[in-house]
């Protein structure tokens, strides 16, 4: 390697020594002479001695002919390249690097006498951008299904619409679902989608093997999930595995009121592809698939009682969990264009980035394209309906967007069309990331480097995902809505007898009031959430006590209730009486409530102060909660775990929000059959 520009008296290659990209400076013959450190760096190398000093050896297998193809046309033109293209490098440890090229010709210029091509790791933003477009095909997934839940009203034609789905709409490859004989040990294939001849014909004396993920699944386990196909014990399994490039899958129960009816099985090309968020996904549009199945049972029956349209009110609540892997996966701002009934639903992500509240709005008042610049709104729009209107499912583009306080930030807007079997556009999710910060890096990279036409990473900000109350609320608005939806649409049918009309009637009275009773509770969460320091006052914690075991003496004389009070030192408090009402009397009531029948609820309250803070403790003698399987619900919305005693999850989850908002904590200690203990922080003072 040429050593002479390589001195580190040279201006210039102090200057390519501290830029923020890599450098290849090549001579006239096309050999390297300088190779900058970031580019080591970048490949794992400890120094630059350690690369070869052939430039194909950067290159992955594969890619330098193309490379030198656009390097020879350059020398030949003697002109510069912006971009010579996206290739991929190989690192010390053989992982793919993504980078950008672009090329200065300088052999002209007497001081530099070089070409100088400029390396850009692009890496984790292709990286950023494969896991943002399988979080759009796994919310097109679970979003599809739902719908085929609500059109369909066959078992046979709903088994083999998701699998169909499961292939189209996920990164799955084959799915197949069949009805398991345990006598025999056969499958009896009734779906399949993705399936080879052979491997149907597999299904005509295909027996699933003892303790295999089958077997798991029949004798009571909801799913299983192989790794790695390959490792499994299992001719039948490694023939499929190494015909067909599957290596990995998921097994999952489908039940009928908790009886087992058939077995679904996914399959994937990747090694490891079902992690934690997969799984749940999965889990969810099965469990979708179940309450399916058992309201085509109940109307075939004709058979709806009182207590089945409480089990399907509660699926429905869980089920649509869209939103929780896109949280998960990308801070950006989610949006979702249903062009069947031309309206647009925002999520939290723009009040996050562009300050408008989550909504659904018509298309023809939309919020999005009234914002966008004017004078790039045509172009962006006529893009977007190019693509619509072709076969085309990735959309991209790049503008301005006008923010809530008028001022316009730079955002990369990717979206995802979902096409029903004729192809025609049906829908479109999707997601805008704001890269203002990044432009701006940019522009002050470019002028700081103005010879070598330098470029800076972009910034990317990740957000690890929306609060659990938002998507909760989210979810449980637009579940009894699509029950009144797809109820409306029953009771036009004019052939139905007056008394299913009746049965329709009183189940859509009952998905109204439970939209009302979510609707009172998110104005109760958001009531608690707003600020409160014009409403303190000073309080006697031993005062409150009193007043709250008054209010509720009935109860603490009908359960036989022992409350003892202990309070060291001073018990005065500046903060917001009714919270502390609310927090005490619930914690109170909770222990009366969940009492075990055998013995008097005993409840222990202590209060310290100590420093700036009260440390203040609830302990009891009652059920208890097993917190190795519930820890990280015990708080969360709509979280119940007795389920013989009536509730509605809100209690805990209304004490944690009220206890924050006025800067305190709360832990929780529990045994089931001995009792729990919650310990609460709150400031003295707020």
């Amino acid at each position: 390697m040429n050593t002479d520009i390589n001195t580190p008296s040279t201006p210039l290659i102090s200057l390519l020594e501290h830029g923020t990209d890599g450098v290849i400076i090549l001579d006239e013959n096309k050999s390297i002479t300088f190779i900058s450190k970031s580019i080591a760096s970048m490949l794992g190398y400890e120094s630059v001695d350690s690369l070869n000093d052939d430039l194909a050896c950067l290159f992955n297998p594969g890619e330098f002919k193309s490379f030198e193809l656009q390097l020879s046309l350059c020398y030949e033109s003697q002109l510069s390249k912006e971009s010579l293209g996206e290739y991929v490098f190989k690192s010390i440890y053989n992982d793919q690097v993504w980078v950008e090229l672009s090329l200065k010709y300088l052999l002209n210029d007497s001081q530099i006498n070089s070409v100088i091509i400029a390396v850009k790791n692009i890496t984790n933003n292709k990286l950023i951008q494969k896991e943002l477009l399988h979080a759009n095909k796994l919310y097109a997934f679970i979003s599809q299904v739902n719908q085929a839940i609500v059109r369909i009203q066959d078992e046979e034609v709903l088994f083999q619409e998701a699998c169909r789905i499961a292939v189209e709409f996920g990164d799955f490859k084959m799915a197949w679902i069949g009805i398991p004989e345990v006598g025999t040990r056969n499958i009896s294939l009734i779906a399949s989608h993705g399936a080879t001849k052979d491997e149907l014909k597999l299904f005509g004396n295909y027996t699933y093997d003892t303790g295999g993920p089958i077997e798991n699944v029949i004798n009571g386990q909801n799913y299983r999930v192989i790794e790695d196909i390959n490792k499994e014990n299992s001719e039948a399994w490694e023939r499929i595995a190494s015909k067909q490039k599957y290596n990995s899958a998921m097994v999952l129960a489908i039940k009928k009121f908790g009886q087992l009816v058939a077995i679904l099985s996914i399959y994937s090309p990747e090694t490891g592809f079902f992690n934690t968020n997969e799984v749940k996904l999965l889990r969810e549009a099965t469990a979708d698939i179940c309450f399916a199945l058992e309201i085509l049972e109940d109307k075939k029956n004709r058979k709806i009682s009182d207590e089945k349209r409480e089990l399907a009110e509660v699926a429905l609540l869980e089920s649509n969990k869209r939103y929780e892997l896109i949280s998960r996966a990308t801070s950006d701002a989610i949006w979702d264009w249903d062009l069947i009934k031309e309206t647009l639903y925002v999520a939290e992500g723009f009040e996050i980035l562009f300050g408008y509240e989550s909504r659904e709005v018509p298309v023809s008042d939309c919020l999005w394209s009234a914002n966008v610049h004017p004078d790039e709104q045509q172009s962006v729009i006529d893009s977007l309906d190019q693509v619509v209107a072709s076969n085309e499912l990735i959309w991209q583009a790049q503008y301005r967007f006008k923010k809530s306080n008028g001022q316009f930030a730079t955002v990369k807007d990717t979206g995802y069309v979902i096409r029903d079997q004729q192809g025609r556009a049906v829908r479109m999710v999707g997601a805008m990331r704001d890269i203002t910060a990044a432009i701006e890096g940019e522009r002050t990279l470019a002028e700081l480097n103005k010879n070598l036409q330098a470029y800076t990473n972009e910034l990317v900000s990740t957000n690890t995902g929306l609060q659990q109350f938002s998507y909760i609320i989210s979810h449980n608005l637009r579940s009894p809505v699509a029950n009144i939806v797809a109820l409306t649409e029953y009771l036009r049918d004019e052939t139905n007898t007056p008394e299913t009309n009746l049965e329709l009637q009183e189940a859509l009275s009952t998905s109204v009031n439970l939209l009302n009773g979510v609707i009172e509770d998110l104005t109760s969460i958001l009531a608690v959430k707003n600020k409160v320091s014009d409403k303190m006052e000073e309080i006697s914690l031993r005062g409150l006590l009193s007043d709250i075991q008054v209010s509720i003496q009935n109860l603490i004389n009908d359960s036989q209730a022992i409350i003892n009070v202990e309070i060291t030192g001073d018990d005065t408090i500046y903060s917001l009486k009714s919270y502390l009402h609310s927090v005490f009397i619930n914690l109170i009531s909770n222990s009366i409530k969940y009492a075990q029948t055998d013995k008097n609820p005993i409840i222990q309250i202590s209060i310290d102060a100590k420093g700036d803070f009260y440390h203040i403790t609830f302990r009891d003698n009652g059920m208890g909660i097993d917190l190795e399987k519930k820890k990280d619900e015990v708080f969360g919305l709509y979280k119940r775990f007795h389920e013989n005693i009536r509730g509605k999850g809100m209690g805990l989850f209304m004490v944690k929000t009220q206890l924050e908002t006025l800067g305190g904590t709360i832990s929780i200690q529990s045994e089931v059959n001995v009792g729990t203990e919650f310990k609460i922080l709150l400031p003295i003072d707020i």
